[in-house]
């Protein structure tokens, strides 16, 4: 499966030398970041990162760190290779079977208490998480630790800010990649969203095993 083959392992945290300011995000050791991406395209997984940084004093370059929207592709991709190489992480996904089974906030929040309890079970035992932040107004059911929902977390709690540069740079990929099979739809540029050249690739070549049947316009032309 392309999403297992992209995923890094968990790494074991050095102390940093240097401390950072990083006043502009909030950040507290072991409280972890949970953001996803991809609930609002036509096509492709929703992708859900967890991040948790354990050292009160991070690195310089976690300066760099902001919300996934705000950072080009390649500041992206350069910091997710830092934070996976640095901090403990997760993934889950919710692919179109679960979207279109559960519905989309249901099938993210499904991927949210997955991601959360695959991040808990990978941590040291000297090493638990204390908390989690969840972007955005809703936290999912069962929960292995307290956690709060923060609206707009990516732009003021940077274990949020984290994840979501993970949870992009990993969809993109995957997008991308789909989109070498599915030419039609121009995934490599819109990563699935209802773009003018996606949407005129639905109506010249109909819909792929990858589109999400209860989204519109999908639905509306399987209704046909």
């Amino acid at each position: 499966m392309v999403l297992m083959r992209c995923l890094a392992p968990l790494t074991r945290i050095n102390k940093a030398a240097n401390n950072t300011d990083i006043s502009a995000l909030l950040h507290r050791p072991f409280h972890a970041g949970i953001d996803e991406v991809g609930r609002g395209p036509l096509a492709g997984p929703v992708i859900v990162a967890a991040v948790c940084f354990t050292d009160d004093i991070l690195p310089d370059w976690c300066a760099d760190i902001r919300d996934s929207k705000k950072l080009s592709a390649e500041k992206r991709t350069r910091l997710a290779e830092k934070i996976t190489a640095y901090a403990p992480h997760a993934y889950a996904a919710a692919d179109i079977v679960t979207i279109d089974g559960l519905n989309i906030l249901h099938a993210t929040m499904k991927a949210m208490h997955d991601v959360a309890h695959r991040i808990s079970a990978q941590m040291p035992a000297e090493q638990n998480i204390m908390h989690f932040w969840v972007d955005g107004n809703r936290l999912p059911d069962n929960m292995p630790q307290n956690a709060s929902a923060i609206i707009k977390g990516d732009q003021s709690h940077l274990a949020i800010a984290a994840a979501s540069i993970l949870a992009k740079t990993l969809r993109d990929r995957l997008m991308q990649r789909l989109a070498l099979r599915y030419p039609a739809y121009d995934w490599q540029n819109n990563m699935g969203y209802g773009t003018k050249k996606h949407l005129s690739g639905l109506a010249d070549h109909g819909i792929s095993p990858h589109h999400r049947s209860s989204f519109s316009p999908i639905k509306q032309m399987l209704a046909q």
